[in-house]
Order: C-alpha cells, then sequence, then structure tokens
C-alpha cells in the first residue's frame, strides 16, 4: 500500500457538417440596376440622384465587377426571399478534434512522507474548412495544454507538517485563418494593388449590414505562456494557535503574436460615409469610408516573476470563537520583454521612451510597487448549538499586467496597426484600388 497510479485518457471527434445563410448580391445588382432599392442613388462626382437608380456600367469599378462577375467565387442568390437577406444557403463544415490525458503516481514513501506527481496533457484543434462561397474564409484554431506537479508532504512532528509543491504551466492559443478554397493572393486576382503577407481575401464590408462582407481582416494571434511554481507552507500547532509561514513563487514567460483588430489582410468598408446613400451602390462605384491593415511582426516574449509571503494564525479565543489573523505581502516584478522590444510614453513629457540596460525598471519602462501588503482577517462565532456567524476582510492587489493586447511591446515602432477614415457624403472617398496605400497610424 505504497505505490498508487492513476490514468486516464478522453478523446473527442466532432464532424459538424451544416449550412449557412449569407446575403449575396443579386444579378441585377451587379450590373448597376438599384431600382428595387427604396433608397435614392445619388452620383458622387455631383450629388445628382441616378435616374431610376441605375448606374451606368461603364462606371462600374472593375475590382467590383472582377468580384461580382466570377459567380464560381461569389455565386448568385439560390433561395427565393422578400428583398436580399438570407438568400443564399451554402454549406459549412467545422471539425475538432480534442484528446487529454492524465498520469499521476501516489507514494507513500514513510509514515512521514507523502509525495505525488502528475502529468496532464491536452491537444485541441478546432477547424473551419468549408464556408458557404469561397470568398468566405475558414479559420483554425489549436491550443496546447501541459502542466505538471509536484508535491512533498513532510510531517516533522506531531504539531509541525510541511507542503512543498512544484508546478509548471503551459498554454498555447493559436488562431489562423484559413484559405480553405485556395485563392492564393486573391487581392491581386481582384486587381487590389499591394502584397499580402497571408493567402486571402482582405475583408469588403457593407455598413449596415445588407450584404453579408467577403473575405476577413485575419485577426491571427499566436500565444504561448509558460508558469513555473514554487510554493512552500509550514503549518505549526501550538495551544490554541492554527499558525501557517509560507510563501510562492512564479516566474512568467508569456508570449504573445497579435495581427491587430485590423488584421494580416486588412479591411475595405463601404457605406458608412454614405457617398451614394447606399452601401453597396459605394462599393459598385468603389467608394471606401475606411480602410486599415494591422502588422505581421515576430511574436514578442514578456519575462517577470511574482513572489509573495504571508503568515496566518487561526487564534481559538474562547471554545466558541475563532479569529482568523494573516498578513501576505505581493511583489510583482516589472514585467521586460526578452529583447527590449516595447516603448511608453513619460506622462508629464508626452515623450517616447524606450529600453535600457541600466536596471529592471529601465527595461520595464516603468517603477515597482513594493507596498504589495494584503492584510486577511476573519472570525467564526458559534453562539448556540444550531447558529454560527462568520465574517472576514481582506485586500487583494491584481499586479500581473493589463491584457494582452494592452501590452507595452504594442506601442511603435514595434507594432503599428494603420486605419485611414473618409467623411463623406461630399468630401472625397477612399479607393480599393490602391490597396493600402497612404495609411497612418490609429493614434495619428
Amino acid at each position: 500500500n505504497k505505490v498508487f497510479f492513476f490514468g486516464n485518457y478522453q478523446g473527442t471527434r466532432f464532424n459538424a457538417p451544416g449550412s449557412e445563410t449569407l446575403s449575396v448580391a443579386p444579378e441585377s445588382w451587379r450590373r448597376g440596376d438599384l431600382s428595387s432599392v427604396t433608397t435614392t442613388i445619388r452620383d458622387p462626382r455631383t450629388g445628382a440622384a441616378f435616374a431610376g437608380n441605375q448606374i451606368p456600367v461603364g462606371r462600374i469599378s472593375p475590382i467590383a465587377s472582377s468580384i461580382l462577375n466570377n459567380t464560381s467565387l461569389y455565386p448568385l442568390p439560390n433561395r427565393n426571399v422578400a428583398g436580399v437577406t438570407g438568400n443564399f444557403v451554402g454549406e459549412r463544415l467545422q471539425e475538432i478534434r480534442a484528446h487529454q490525458g492524465d498520469v499521476r503516481v501516489d507514494w507513500n514513501a514513510s509514515t512521514k512522507d507523502n509525495i505525488f506527481a502528475r502529468l496532464s496533457i491536452a491537444e485541441y484543434d478546432d477547424v473551419t474548412s468549408k464556408r458557404a462561397i469561397p470568398l468566405l474564409m475558414g479559420s483554425s484554431q489549436d491550443a496546447p495544454f501541459r502542466n505538471l506537479a509536484f508535491n512533498w508532504n513532510r510531517i516533522f512532528g506531531p504539531s509541525v507538517v510541511n507542503e512543498l509543491l512544484l508546478g509548471y504551466n503551459q498554454i498555447g492559443i493559436v488562431n489562423h485563418t484559413l484559405d480553405w478554397a485556395g485563392l492564393g493572393n486573391a487581392n491581386a486576382t481582384f486587381g487590389i494593388a499591394g502584397g499580402q503577407p497571408i493567402p486571402g481575401l482582405s475583408s469588403i464590408g457593407f455598413a449596415p449590414n445588407v450584404l453579408t462582407a467577403i473575405g476577413a481582416g485575419a485577426s491571427d494571434s499566436d500565444t504561448l505562456d509558460k508558469h513555473y511554481q514554487i510554493n512552500e507552507k509550514l503549518t505549526w500547532l501550538k495551544g490554541r494557535h492554527s499558525m501557517k509561514f509560507g510563501g510562492q513563487l512564479i516566474h512568467y514567460v508569456q508570449q504573445r503574436f497579435y495581427a491587430g483588430n485590423n488584421g494580416l489582410l486588412g479591411i475595405f468598408g463601404y457605406g458608412g460615409a454614405g457617398f451614394t446613400g447606399f452601401a453597396f451602390s459605394d462599393f459598385l462605384l468603389d467608394q471606401v469610408f475606411t480602410k486599415g491593415r494591422g502588422s505581421q511582426t515576430d511574436a514578442w516574449t514578456h519575462l517577470h516573476n511574482r513572489v509573495a509571503l504571508f503568515v496566518q494564525d487561526d487564534f481559538k479565543v474562547i471554545p466558541a470563537l475563532t479569529l482568523n489573523l494573516g498578513m501576505r505581502w505581493a511583489y510583482t516584478q516589472p514585467i521586460v520583454e526578452k529583447d527590449n522590444r516595447q516603448s511608453n510614453f513619460d506622462l508629464r513629457t508626452g515623450a517616447q521612451i524606450f529600453p535600457d540596460d541600466s536596471s529592471r525598471e529601465g527595461r520595464a519602462l516603468y517603477q515597482a510597487y513594493t507596498k504589495g501588503f494584503e492584510p486577511r482577517l476573519g472570525f467564526a462565532w458559534h453562539p448556540g448549538e444550531r447558529w454560527v456567524l462568520r465574517g472576514g476582510y481582506g485586500i487583494t492587489q491584481y499586479m500581473e499586467g493589463t491584457g494582452a493586447n494592452l501590452r507595452l511591446p504594442l506601442n511603435p515602432p514595434f507594432f503599428f496597426e494603420s486605419q485611414v477614415d473618409w467623411a463623406g457624403p461630399t468630401g472625397p472617398s477612399g479607393t480599393i484600388s490602391t490597396g493600402f496605400e497612404g495609411l497612418q497610424a490609429l493614434d495619428r
């Protein structure tokens, strides 16, 4: 009865073939006949209404024509509905594969020593491998997980017990845009200038959402978090006191890539400024009201330690009253980037500042906080056989940093996300033909 072994595995294979409903441009709209639209379509050059809401074919953008006339990639409606909403149904396929396993060993090494070790491994893959039309992008998400734990309990005597815990945790989440139909460099295929970092088509959207947007911005991301942890706790029973002393050390290695909200492929938006009065006619006449793109950069890596010490005493004042008195001190080391690829701004002068190797704070670009005292106070009062009254008070700090997309490596020049908006309806518009030429940083 000294060694116990446990193991398990569970797997999931989930295939979800189905359909999705879209709103695509009808044949008449594709040749400029918007007579079915109740909104008056105006010529952005003159401000005058197009007669009968008919846009001359010769005025239609070559890029719009190239997309709309390719019915193998952007098919015609296949459902009879009132209007255009939900006029197309196509196949969609999602596949999920998940595998998880655990192994644990418990060892009663002696009457005073108890040890256990556990290893957990998991893999998760979620792929949307087919969409209703080829101009809608698929997606994939991979999420590998690793966890290793070691625990040793040692009894030093009838009133003293020690517990040591060692741990390692790794979580990865990788999100990619998937060119499931093999479009390749579709921007170039349709005449949109400039290159593209990944296959597919940039997002082309219509506001308000009368029609389903095509393409994708591709806000891809790649996150890998690693935590190395040591916990130590000593319990000492002395008279009416049950005292605990201990500490914790966690080393963080946080790797992250994020393409930005506008994504690797970028976005083109029509309709928001009302150049013609209708989003799809803005598209036909190439009256872009917004466009932008994110960044493809190397993943950044943040490094820091978190340290905590604590003492607690559960003091039985009288048989009916126990006080819980404790204090924890926690310190989060200033976060640095592995290769100093981050920047900050001096709030007093507005100047941009960059890391230097003079000190930890010089690399982190902010000062450490060392006053992380966290008192813990509580009581349990047993006034009668059927009553227990409990209360407590505590302070907890959260100094581990902001969200992953608000960290200092996302400041320029290490990360650049761009966007330009045009006001309309009488002012100049943007154009899709030049691609993402002339974009400006979002903070300009």
